[in-house]
């Protein structure tokens, strides 16, 4: 306990923070069997990467516990995961429990973890880049969904976990999917195949949002 405590001090706790942290770490740690020096480490993290988390340590913990239990990925799959793409999640949109349900949904789904990472960064930064050029660029993400490019904008703007599941179970869905993720700049020899397989599990997505959304409370 001392050892997690002073970790946490050194990764800047507050200190009113340091009591629940260095309990959540440990009883994570035992639960998970995952050294208190990673849970610890992965923890801090990416609580100060994701500010609506607001220093819920204990949340996030429930949060990666439960999905875990219920799905075939690991709860080292998901913390790593989740550090790894929480800052591009963060800035695409995504609340905390959409980010570690992503990062749980990937795992599950066999994709390794620095795969995990470039596909989020490639095709949030695609999205984003469009929507905020502006509508005509936003439309060609639009129409993959029937959409006018407004459309998706707003859409993208009010829950972008649903719009980046649609769009790929679209995609996935499709005969022509390799043509669209060309014509959206997302076709390349390892994104395609994972775009792919993305759409073509969104259940998969979906129940770990629901799991992270009642162990993050």
């Amino acid at each position: 306990l001392t050892t997690i405590g002073t970790l946490g001090s050194q990764m800047c706790i507050d200190a009113q923070d340091i009591v629940e942290f260095t309990k959540t770490v440990a009883e994570f740690s035992a639960a998970t069997g995952i050294d208190a020096s990673t849970s610890a480490t992965g923890i801090a993290r990416i609580v100060q990467l994701l500010p609506d988390l607001k220093g819920n340590y204990s949340g996030l913990a429930s949060a990666i516990l439960k999905t875990g239990v219920n799905s075939i990925a690991t709860e080292a799959q998901i913390l790593q995961s989740t550090h790894n793409i929480a800052s591009v999640g963060r800035v695409a949109g995504l609340s905390a429990t959409q980010i570690v349900a992503l990062s749980s949904g990937m795992s599950s789904l066999g994709i390794t973890s620095e795969l995990q990472r470039s596909t989020v960064t490639q095709s949030f930064t695609k999205i984003l880049t469009a929507v905020d050029e502006g509508t005509d660029s936003a439309a060609k993400f639009g129409s993959v969904l029937g959409l006018t490019g407004k459309q998706f904008q707003d859409a993208w703007g009010k829950d972008p976990y649903s719009v980046f599941l649609k769009l790929t179970d679209a995609i996935a869905s499709s005969s022509n999917g390799v043509q669209i993720l060309g014509d959206l700049g997302l076709a390349t020899q390892r994104l395609t195949p994972t775009i792919l397989k993305i759409g073509q599990n969104t259940s998969v997505f979906a129940a770990a949002l629901k799991d992270t959304q009642t162990g993050l409370i």
